[in-house]
């Protein structure tokens, strides 16, 4: 499962990064214009790509900038099968614990589950709504 969920998220930005390398000026646009992104976060992107090349995708994990602001600016800096085999290792911190950890619980507590459904669909909608809350209080700082 975590396998799939990684190769939508680089495919994705795949489709980013080769949008980017076509047309850069409209691609970069259109991720500006997704709510909490901000200007600021392209700068710092291409502070760490001008620093660090293509590494720097990992400068800034856990800050709030996401993904796709990474994946317009990268053509610059790498191929795209770099920027691919990168974003694997990129994508896969943050997603291992949002996978690893309802997994984990689902794995142990199967029983508990199953005898309270309605508990544990509301367990999971609050475990989201903290995930998220948790990074977009990350996306001001």
């Amino acid at each position: 499962m975590l396998g799939a969920i990684l190769a939508g998220a680089v495919v994705a930005g795949l489709c980013l990064y080769a949008w980017s390398a076509w047309q850069p000026d409209s691609s970069r646009s259109a991720v500006a214009l997704v709510p909490f992104v901000r200007g600021r976060m392209f700068d710092k992107v291409e502070e760490d790509y001008r620093t660090h090349g293509v590494f720097g995708i990992f400068y800034t994990l856990g800050t709030g900038i996401p993904y796709k602001v990474y994946a317009v600016l990268a053509p610059p800096v790498t191929d795209p099968v770099t920027f691919g085999f990168m974003s694997i290792a990129a994508r896969f911190e943050r997603m291992a614990l949002s996978w690893l950890i309802p997994t984990f619980l689902g794995f142990f507590l199967k029983r508990w589950i199953r005898n309270h459904r309605l508990l544990t669909a509301a367990l999971w909608l609050g475990f989201w709504v903290a995930t998220y809350a948790i990074y977009w209080s990350t996306v001001g700082s």
